[in-house]
């Protein structure tokens, strides 16, 4: 046993001090971030009368959630203090959970960072970066900066759903499979291995060839191509632990199948239905960037990152922020959802270790 997975392989036991530093180092990231969002709110009080009703209380609620993050995340001995600290060794992933939470407050509060994304006569054509326009303008005068803030609800939105419904079906199917007999097991089993056959990429394209192009097509497409791994993941960890003691013990006490799935099987899933999604939150940025920049994603005038990049191909050399500024907003979106699902990971199959 190596020293790392020594020093929790004993629940009894206290996180070390090193340890213990490390888990605070997540509630320093967002009570930081917290302290950031709300002077930044305050700063821009006057800009606020540019926020919808729904951006308003969306915006409120992400000062809420950011502070109640790092209450949660505050120090401690118990298991969940020894989960943060497993989760702050990773650095990578600090830093991807600091890129994550500060793009979301850019395109949270976008309508406070920047003006209207589809004026065009806040400056010249392909006016470079400045004081005036801090990411220049693109081929209409619009303003790019808004135009990246803005579209960040577009595809940030479109991820957040897409990942969520394939999340939800993806349990629901796994669990299905998990639970019942061979039969069953097989059949949405060679379902799933069908789907997994075709490349992701193939089948979005066809979707959103035969549908109606726009937000919710895209948004479904997503979600209909990005269940399987997920259903895989629990089907998988069902059918491992339905054998255990606990399980039988269940079952013996005459709790049905509904019941055993629900309270006593998927609590083990969570963790690497956590993971799993974080991960497919990244791809899904890039693919709904891809179909955006091959005009399949959202419909013009709403931005989108990926038809961003598609409006500036033909001014890469002489205006090349147009295109750049989308591009490096879908890779620091991709590269922190990666980076945090990846910190997530360790520490998830860390604690998992001594039930190994």
């Amino acid at each position: 046993m190596s020293s790392r997975q020594a020093e929790f392989s004993d629940p009894r036991a206290g996180a070390p001090p090193r340890r213990a530093a490390g888990g605070s180092a997540v509630g320093v990231v967002f009570a930081v971030l917290a302290i950031v969002y709300s002077v930044a709110l305050i700063l821009r009080a006057r800009s606020w009368t540019r926020l919808s009703p729904l951006e308003a209380v969306t915006a409120a609620a992400f000062g809420v959630l950011l502070v109640t993050l790092a209450w949660w995340a505050r120090g401690g001995n118990s298991a969940r203090a020894r989960f943060r600290a497993r989760f702050a060794a990773n650095r990578a992933a600090l830093a991807g959970l600091a890129a994550l939470i500060a793009l979301i407050a850019v395109v949270v509060l976008a309508s406070v960072w920047s003006g209207d994304p589809d004026d065009m006569g806040v400056g010249a054509r392909y006016a470079p970066p400045g004081a005036e326009h801090v990411l220049g303008t693109d081929r209409l005068g619009r303003d790019v900066w808004a135009r990246v803030a803005h579209g960040g609800q577009t595809t940030l939105v479109l991820c957040i759903v897409s990942v969520g419904l394939a999340t939800l079906f993806g349990v629901l199917v796994g669990a299905v499979a998990g639970i019942s007999g061979r039969i069953v097991d097989d059949a949405l089993m060679r379902w799933v291995d069908g789907m997994l056959a075709f490349p992701r990429i193939l089948l979005l394209l066809a979707v959103a060839a035969l549908a109606r192009p726009g937000a919710l097509t895209l948004g479904l497409a997503l979600a209909a191509t990005g269940w399987m791994g997920i259903a895989r993941i629990v089907r998988g960890e069902i059918r491992r632990t339905r054998g255990r003691e606990f399980a039988q013990a269940a079952i013996a006490s005459g709790v049905g199948k509904t019941g055993l799935v629900w309270r006593h099987l998927l609590p083990h899933t969570i963790g690497h239905v956590v993971v799993a999604a974080t991960l497919n939150a990244g791809a899904v940025i890039l693919l709904e960037s891809s179909l955006s920049f091959l005009g399949l994603g959202v419909e013009p005038p709403v931005p989108s990152w990926g038809a961003m990049v598609f409006d500036g191909r033909d001014a890469l050399t002489s205006a090349w922020w147009v295109s750049a500024a989308p591009a490096i907003a879908i890779t620091i979106a991709a590269a922190a959802f990666n980076l945090v699902g990846d910190g997530l990971r360790d520490a998830f199959e860390t604690r998992a270790a001594p039930e190994a």
